[in-house]
């Protein structure tokens, strides 16, 4: 049986304009699930708070960090941002403690809309801790001076994302240090600070 030509691109016009839109929905689809990029991935800040040893005793602390910050990875709905930093901070009160190390962070966003969004970011620090206890001699010998110890640290923090993303305000009330040397100690922070995102 002969079909006219004309029947024929008819036909082939209708596969073909039925053919472009799902084509162009799948590849809207597909782009639409890709992270959007960090645009500005480098960031710095700093916090204050307190810091109670498990033994008694309170310091009043400060703490800095500057670090990377890669694209997000979606995990279903929730964004995952992955953050590296070289953390520091030092302690004052009835002795002096300075702590230098890595930190690891993983921030997952929980709700975000044009103008903020709030974030929760474990993180893992590992590094080195120095004590500087001033010196007492007595009778029975001198005690105190410097001394060093591992530390690692785990903790939790709460964050606001304010002006797409420039500044980033913290919450962390857990803080878990603990320091390895000769013997073991723990210490709990609590502190508050603010990240800027360059």
């Amino acid at each position: 049986m002969h079909v006219p030509s004309s029947v024929r691109l008819a036909a082939f016009s209708l596969v073909l304009a039925l053919a472009v839109p799902v084509a162009t929905a799948s590849a809207q689809e597909t782009t639409f699930a890709e992270p959007a990029p960090v645009s500005r991935p480098l960031y710095v800040g700093g916090g204050l708070g307190v810091s109670a040893g498990f033994n008694g005793g309170a310091l009043f602390k400060l703490q800095e960090e500057i670090g990377y910050q890669f694209d997000p990875i979606y995990l279903g709905t929730v964004d995952m941002v992955m953050r590296i930093g070289g953390d520091f901070a030092q302690q004052f009160g009835d002795f002096t403690l300075l702590q230098f190390g890595a930190r690891f962070t993983a921030s997952f966003g929980l709700w975000r809309n044009e103008d903020l969004g709030i974030r929760i970011a474990p993180s893992l620090m590992l590094g080195g801790a120095v004590f500087i206890t001033p010196q007492i001699c007595t009778f029975g010998g001198c005690f105190g001076g410097d001394s060093g110890a591992f530390n690692i640290q785990f903790a939790t923090q709460a964050e606001l994302e304010l002006l797409d993303g420039l500044l980033t305000i913290w919450f962390r009330p857990i803080g878990i240090d603990g320091f390895i040397a000769d013997g073991s100690s723990g210490r709990w922070d609590i502190l508050a600070g603010v990240d800027v995102h360059i």
